[in-house]
């Protein structure tokens, strides 16, 4: 058998020459020739692809993998096209086989990995690969993508293999001459033993990815388990410049996150699983449903004792935990959404898009507390619905997901993506369902976003004629997506060793059908793909055609401006009048791995939000109160919680499994930065809100946080935050109210203004606290303590020490050196400020001469204002004060003497006091 040279691990650059092969061993298996690369660039000897595209199209292909289980957390199976955990990369989640393709605007198909001497046809044993997530470069000459290399040699095979991102460089020449190699590289100082995958590119030349790795670097947390069935996830959004190894943190997800891009606004626009609730696995061991063998950890530190409370009280019991929801009278709690986020490419200002959220575009949303008459459950959004409980929204239809975000080049701000069901213990569509689009433009508001359906609604998976990945908007106006015919969920038809799938998911291009959308050609005549690889101890054998997904157009695009807001200006006018230098602050946050997060007024919330506590007030203080409502609370705090790795499994044996959950731990690690709670018995975490309804907290930046509003026993939740938000080092973030305003509150007022009290009591606070604060020394001067960072600080210079005169302050920091009472600013640091003195010129006597009324007068010269002495002596030995007067402005001094003629000789000398 003839088998094309393999990948030489560890070699940065992968250049093939097509077609050169190395003589190695002969070999048939199951009637398959296997181990050669198939012609992959004329229509004469491979697949063909359509001819009449406008721009070419790179895509990948990937082995059918038909299995998808949603059970216990120990039987639950993923693989590289689920809805989450698609990060795992051993062959039995991402089978060998797949490839990188590029399409040509005439149908000519190019296989750019085999081209450049990666992957191979028929056995993948030790070289096979697998393929995922192309992203074009802004310049249309480059794509990004991951893959996996390698896999497994022999049956039981216990090599790791890891995603990894890779540049294809020369893709411009490529695309002008399909017999250029393609230039492929591995991303430099991107985390190595981790799956790094979705990797696109932002607009300063970093790299921004999704990874496994642990989002602090500790190595026994890995891997991290999702918050629902305790999977293996991503941990969250990095960024890297590949140059200078600079890996940053942009987003802590402790479910996940997939697909990012920057959009035309500059926004880093991506689908985040948000699930945050009870872990599900915790209760059902509980209530005797399952054995998961949950168990709690005393710390995050690998040598952590291991607890048997286990109770978890944020948020709320789940909805099959009867006993509980009873006991305390509310509602059970099944959060789960996949919706679209954005934050600034270097991170900070998380949001949902443009803070639109579930009252805009889901279809139920349950109330927290069955005896509040208040409250208003959403059980049918539509436009009805939504205007019946108070929703003030442009959209008439609805969404449970979006997944596979892509932005339409013609029309900046409309969205395309998938709303795809999600699976079950019987199978489930590989994230595939109903293309949608959503408006999202970055001056619209939440209330005019809209959803459209461009294929019809997915209600019965029996009554559809398929399902539909990855839409891609072309520039031409046209769209493209991969789809398979289906009335059923995915499944396999052959056996563990010979996959037959249901699903066949191929390239095609759309036509309106109606008011929506359907199939029209397909983009290829199908690519064959024969691939053995090991799954463990089995051998599979796929000969059904390979799937092909995740087409991107590859043309140029403009470089938006990255967006980025900076600190409201109500905040930074608050910083003004209490003499903290706001840069100097910011940059002392960064340095300490801290943000600030501000609320204006919390008792203010959405108009829409009916399902969760509304008529608020805090004791004495402000208050929002609807005319007529049946309950009001008090509240007094509003507690964060950090995401802590706390959760274990060892689903009932004796060994612990690898990996953690998180738990929503009251916040511990700023404990020493926020001011005390005034009143008694406050909740750990939480921040004493002021009479204007204002909180401010310093939080840890780059970890995951929520938070809730207690009562006024300090501990009764009132209203719960139902996502994790992570906030950038430095970042200072205003949340003017919770849940936030977009058109008006509960009393039909706009978000509020006011400047937080809480703001300038936790400023007044940092300038003297001893966790933040450092040592600055003044020497010859006024001053000297212990500061914040940013504290604005007035220094005076000491008096000149005799014949001398102030010169200057030294020290950076001191906003006007040559004044001898300035302002300083103090730096993240210790500092040390001097002030420093010159001598003056020695007063010289101009004159001796006489005068009226039998007078001698001295003339002395010396300097403006400064004071001087006279002295006399007899015998050049003995010196007498006789005079201390200051010169004038011009420096001159006069003094006048009655003459002695009993004296036939005296000295005079002018000296500093």
């Amino acid at each position: 058998m003839k088998v094309s040279l393999g990948l030489l691990l560890g070699v940065k650059q992968f250049v093939g020459v097509r077609r050169s092969n190395l003589l190695i061993m002969g070999c048939l298996l199951a009637g398959l020739w296997c181990g050669g690369r198939p012609s992959v660039a004329t229509a004469s000897t491979g697949p063909t692809g359509l001819a009449g595209l406008t721009n070419p199209v790179v895509f990948v292909t990937q082995v059918p993998i038909p299995r998808e289980l949603n059970s216990t957390v120990s039987n639950t199976f993923l693989s590289v096209v689920s809805l989450f955990g698609n990060q795992c990369s051993d062959t039995a989640r991402a089978g060998r086989g797949g490839d990188l393709w590029l399409l040509y605007t005439n149908g000519t198909l190019l296989n750019l990995t085999h081209a450049a001497g990666l992957g191979m046809s028929g056995v993948q044993h030790t070289n096979g690969i697998a393929v995922r997530d192309p992203q074009i470069h802004w310049g249309g000459g480059k794509v990004l993508f991951s893959m996996v290399v390698g896999a497994p040699r022999f049956s039981g095979d216990t090599n790791i293999f890891f995603w990894q991102l890779y540049e294809l460089t020369n893709l411009t020449a490529v695309v002008a001459n399909s017999n250029v190699v393609p230039a492929i590289v591995k991303v430099l100082n991107q985390p190595t033993n981790y799956n790094n995958v979705s990797p696109c590119y932002a607009t300063d030349g970093r790299i921004i990815f999704m990874s496994d790795r642990p989002f602090n670097g500790l190595t026994h947390l890995y891997p991290q388990r999702e918050e629902y069935k305790g999977a293996a996830s991503i941990t969250g959004v990095y960024s890297i410049d590949p140059t200078t190894n600079d890996l940053r943190v942009l987003e802590h997800t402790p479910s996940g996150a997939f697909n990012p891009f920057i959009d035309s606004f500059g926004r880093l626009i991506m689908t985040r699983w948000d699930h945050l609730v009870v872990d599900s696995n915790s209760t059902d061991d509980r209530l005797g449903r399952a054995t998961n063998g949950s168990l709690n950890f005393s710390s995050e530190l690998p040598n952590a004792t291991i607890l048997t409370n286990l109770v978890e009280s944020f948020p709320e019991p789940r909805n099959f935990d009867t006993n509980a929801l009873n006991a305390l009278n509310i509602n059970g709690n099944t959060f789960n959404q996949f919706f679209p986020w954005m934050l600034s490419q270097d991170g900070g200002n998380e949001e949902l898009l443009n803070h639109v959220g579930r009252h805009e575009l889901n279809k139920t949303i349950p109330t927290t507390f069955r005896a509040d008459l208040d409250l208003v459950p959403l059980t049918n959004n539509t436009a009805a619905a939504r205007a019946g409980a108070g929703i003030v929204s442009a959209n008439t239809n609805y969404l449970d997901n979006f997944f596979q975000i892509a932005e339409d080049p013609r029309q900046p701000g409309t969205y395309f993506g998938v709303d795809a069901p999600d699976f079950s213990p019987f199978g489930g569509t590989h994230t595939a369902g109903q293309i949608i689009t959503l408006t999202g433009g970055i001056s619209l508001n939440p209330t005019g976003m809209v959803v459209s359906y461009i294929t019809p609604k997915i209600s019965n998976l029996a009554a559809t004629p398929g399902v539909y990945r990855n839409p891609l908007p072309m520039s031409d106006k046209s769209l493209v997506a991969a789809y398979t015919g289906a009335n059923a969920v995915d499944t396999n038809s052959g056996t563990a060793n010979l996959i037959i799938p249901a699903y066949h998911f191929r390239l095609m291009t759309m036509t309106p059908n109606g008011a929506t959308w359907t199939t029209n050609k397909l983009l290829t005549s199908g690519i064959a793909g024969s691939a053995v690889y090991w799954d463990d101890t089995t051998l599979v054998t796929n000969t059904s055609t390979l799937w092909e997904l995740q087409p991107v157009e590859v043309t140029s695009r403009s470089v938006p401006q990255p967006w980025n807001p900076g600190v409201a200006s109500v905040e930074a006018q608050v910083f003004s009048e209490e003499n903290v230098d706001l840069n100097t602050f910011q940059a002392d946050l960064k340095a300490r791995g801290l943000a600030l997060v501000i609320s204006r007024n919390v008792t203010a919330r959405d108009a829409a939000d009916k399902q969760q506590p509304f008529n608020l007030r805090v004791p004495g203080g402000a208050s929002s109160i609807v005319p007529g409502g049946h309950t009001n609370y008090d509240i007094t705090h509003l507690q964060f919680l950090q995401a802590d790795y706390l959760r274990g499994y060892n689903y009932n044996t004796t060994n612990i499994q690898p990996g953690r959950r998180i738990l929503a731990t009251p916040m511990h690690d700023t404990a020493n930065f926020n001011p005390p709670s005034s009143r008694p018995n406050a909740p750990f975490g939480g921040s004493e809100l002021m009479p204007d309804g204002s909180q401010a907290t310093i939080v840890p930046a780059g970890r995951a946080v929520t938070w809730q509003l207690t009562g006024t026993n300090n501990n009764l939740s009132i209203v719960k935050e139902r996502f994790w938000l992570t906030f950038r080092p430095g970042e200072i973030r205003t949340c003017a109210n919770c849940h936030g305003i977009n058109d008006k509150d509960q009393l039909g007022r706009p978000s509020p203004t006011n400047p937080p009290q809480a703001l300038r009591e936790l400023l007044r606070y940092w300038r003297t606290n001893g966790a933040s604060t450092y040592q600055l020394t003044v020497s010859q001067g006024s001053g000297s303590g212990a500061y914040g960072a940013g504290s604005i600080l007035s220094l005076t210079v000491q008096a000149a020490p005799s014949g001398q005169k102030f010169d200057h302050w030294a020290g950076a920091g001191v906003s006007s050196p040559g004044a001898m009472t300035t302002s300083f600013i103090m730096p993240g640091s210790n500092a040390v400020v001097s002030a420093t003195y010159t001598n003056l010129p020695a007063p010289q006597i101009t004159a001796i001469q006489p005068a009226a009324n039998n007078q001698l007068q001295l003339s002395v010269q010396g300097v403006a204002s400064q004071v001087y002495v006279i002295q006399i002596s007899d015998d050049l030995v003995t010196w007498s004060n006789v005079s201390t007067n200051a010169a004038d402005v011009n420096g001159a001094l006069h003094w006048s003497t009655p003459v002695n003629s009993a004296v036939p000789k005296r000295f005079f000398r002018v000296t500093f006091p």
